[in-house]
């Protein structure tokens, strides 16, 4: 998917102004950028209600191309920044709301609703976990070696419970922590599952 889009103004089959149109009703986040020989302020003006980033008078003068460019990919390279963010943060928080179930808490209806809205999920029951490896430093004593152990664990969880209900697995010190988003239904077989895929860790 392209993150930057240089865009004639009139084309064959769809000119640029619908398909910046189309782009923005499908909440494509690419940005665009018009190349145009028509020096019309409707254009203009439509251009920048489908959020163009320019609109750049044709013959093109290179140097301000070049300009407009750079600042689109520092734009583009804050949004990358401001996203990574976001997520560490939603991971920060996942963390603490596991712990603080595993600790017996009891999240309020809001805090719930909350978490709900951040993982993306409307989920009628959560379920904690965590899985701590035991004992696996004899055997797995290099830092490459236990990266493997790790990396081996998660794809058994991973696999074992996508096929269950959603879950988020969070690599945290000596094990995992998991959360379990679940429905009715699911919430009386969790408990199941998850000795399930114990059973199948020890055997590593």
């Amino acid at each position: 998917q392209p993150q930057i889009i240089l865009c004639d103004i009139k084309m064959p089959n769809m000119d640029g102004l619908t398909f910046a149109k189309r782009l923005h009703e499908e909440k494509n986040p690419a940005k665009i950028i018009f190349i145009s020989g028509y020096d019309d302020i409707d254009y203009v003006k439509t251009a920048l209600r489908v959020n163009a980033i320019d609109y750049i008078l044709k013959p093109v003068n290179f140097a301000y191309l070049t300009e407009v460019l750079n600042h689109v990919i520092e734009e583009l390279n804050q949004e990358y920044m401001a996203s990574m963010q976001l997520a560490n943060t939603a991971e920060y928080l996942r963390k603490l709301v596991v712990k603080s179930l595993l600790r017996g808490e009891t999240l309020q209806p809001a805090g719930v609703e909350h978490y709900g809205r951040l993982a993306g999920t409307d989920a009628e029951h959560y379920l904690a976990v965590r899985i701590t490896l035991h004992d696996y430093q004899a055997e797995y004593q290099t830092d490459k070696d236990v990266k493997c152990l790790f990396f081996a664990v998660e794809n058994i969880l991973q696999e074992l419970l996508d096929g269950c209900f959603r879950c988020d697995i969070l690599e945290d010190t000596g094990g995992f922590l998991c959360l379990a988003y679940l429905d009715k239904a699911q919430a009386s077989d969790a408990g199941c599952v998850f000795e399930t895929v114990c059973g199948r860790i020890e055997t590593l």
